[in-house]
C-alpha cells in the first residue's frame, strides 16, 4: 500500500500576481512538496494563493453527451468567429469546469499542435467520440465547412439527449 507522502497527487492551485491578473492551474506533487511549492509561488510574487488536492471522483467523473454536445457547439461559434482552432481548444480548457473534460481537450489540443487534423485528434478518444463523429468531423474539414458540421453535430446532440429525455420520462 502506498503512503500519501510518497504518491503523487492533483493539486489545483489558484492565486493572483502583482499586477492583480488571476491565475488557476493544475500541479502533481508529493504532499512533502506543498509548502515548497507555496513558498515558490509567493517568491514569484503570487498572492492569495490557494492550493486544494483533487479528489479521486472528481477526476473519475464522466464525460456525458451534453459535456461533448456543449464542447462541439462552443468549437463551432468560435470557429465561426473566426478564432483559430487550437485557440478555441486553448479557451476551452481555461473555461471547462469538468476535469475529465478538461484533460481531454489538453490532449486533443496537444495532437493538433503536434501536425494531427481535428478529426485524428478526436478519433484517438473511441469511448467519448465515436466513429460517425469523427467521419463527419473529416469530411467537414476536408470540404471547408468544419463550422457548420460542428454546428449540426451539436443540434444533432442536444436533440437526441432532449428525446432520450423525454422517453424516459414517459417510461
Amino acid at each position: 500500500m502506498s503512503d500519501k507522502r510518497t504518491k503523487k497527487l492533483l493539486y489545483n492551485w489558484k492565486g493572483v500576481n502583482s499586477k492583480g491578473i488571476k491565475f488557476s492551474e493544475d500541479v502533481t506533487l508529493l504532499q512533502k512538496e506543498v509548502p515548497a511549492f507555496k513558498n515558490k509561488l509567493k517568491a514569484e510574487g503570487y498572492k492569495k494563493i490557494k492550493l486544494k488536492k483533487i479528489s479521486d471522483r472528481e477526476l473519475k467523473k464522466k464525460i456525458e453527451v451534453k459535456d461533448v454536445a456543449s464542447f462541439t457547439r462552443q468549437i463551432s461559434t468560435m470557429l465561426q468567429s473566426g478564432v483559430p482552432l487550437v485557440q478555441s481548444l486553448s479557451i476551452i480548457i481555461e473555461g471547462t469546469e469538468n476535469r475529465a473534460l478538461k484533460e481531454l481537450v489538453k490532449k486533443i489540443s496537444k495532437k493538433v499542435e503536434e501536425g494531427s487534423t481535428f478529426s485524428e485528434a478526436l478519433a484517438d478518444h473511441p469511448k467519448v467520440f465515436d466513429e460517425l463523429f469523427c467521419n463527419l468531423i473529416n469530411a467537414g474539414e476536408k470540404s471547408g465547412s468544419l463550422e457548420s458540421m460542428l454546428n449540426k453535430l451539436a443540434d444533432y446532440m442536444e436533440k437526441s439527449e432532449t428525446l432520450k429525455k423525454k422517453i424516459k420520462k414517459a417510461l
